[in-house]
């Protein structure tokens, strides 16, 4: 779990935090007690396709999708598994930090 704090130009920050829950196979950004945005994955043995990221929409904008990913791949390399990208925010994310090539499948 991580915690941070996010938010829009002009506003006070939004504090939040960041959990992996494997059970659903998806990582989970929470504002406060909700669920905020996340992110669905398919592991395949030593590949994690993410296939799908969702933010709430009151929650759009606040840069809550960004931070939740950045984790999720940090999560994913400190696994030690490779990045499938089928959802588009995530190709966008990699394509636009590089940093996260190494990862792509």
């Amino acid at each position: 779990m991580t915690t941070q704090n996010l938010g829009r130009e002009g506003q006070a920050p939004v504090a939040h935090r960041i959990l992996h829950n494997t059970d659903l196979e998806r990582f989970e950004i929470y504002v406060g007690e909700e669920v905020g945005a996340y992110a669905d994955y398919v592991d395949v043995g030593e590949t994690r396709n993410f296939d799908h990221t969702v933010t709430k929409g009151r929650f759009e904008g606040q840069g809550l999708a960004s931070a939740l990913i950045e984790h999720a791949l940090d999560t994913t390399r400190s696994e030690g598994k490779r990045v499938v990208t089928s959802c588009s925010f995530v190709l966008g994310f990699i394509e636009a930090h590089p940093q996260y090539n190494d990862l792509v499948a």
